[in-house]
């Protein structure tokens, strides 16, 4: 057989094929739609974002309450007591502050004599003054 009788052949039992089958209709209505899939896995986590600058500072908040009173305070000595165990040469002298007043003397033998605020023993061993606040 020659090529062309071959192509002849083949053409021709290509439109007898095609003959045999019908014309297509008229297109169908559309069906309903499919139910939902199931999620998939989910993905990696991105990397973290850089934080972002510092806020500035919120006005300062309204003043608490007043606390509750504090316990009374011991009392302050009224009395400041002044002493001197050994005196240079036999005079001993003891001497109150300018907002004080000498309450109390007492010399160690020798003689007490006051002076202004303050006191003087001579020919004694010692001395112990009290002095109190004015």
């Amino acid at each position: 057989m020659k090529i062309s009788h071959l192509f002849c052949v083949l053409t021709i039992g290509v439109l007898v094929a095609n003959c045999g089958q019908p014309t297509p209709g008229p297109k169908g209505d559309k069906g309903e739609q499919g139910a939902q899939g199931a999620a998939g896995a989910p993905g990696p986590a991105g990397p973290a974002g850089q934080a972002g600058p510092a806020g500035a500072a919120g006005p300062a908040g309204p003043a608490g309450p007043a606390g509750a009173k504090g316990e009374q305070g011991a009392a302050a000595s009224a009395l400041r007591v002044i002493r001197a165990n050994t005196c240079p040469g036999d005079r001993c002298e003891a001497q109150c502050e300018s907002t004080e007043q000498l309450v109390s003397l007492t010399c160690i033998g020798g003689q007490a004599s006051l002076s202004g605020e303050g006191a003087v023993c001579t020919g004694s061993q010692g001395i112990i003054a009290a002095c109190t606040r004015k």
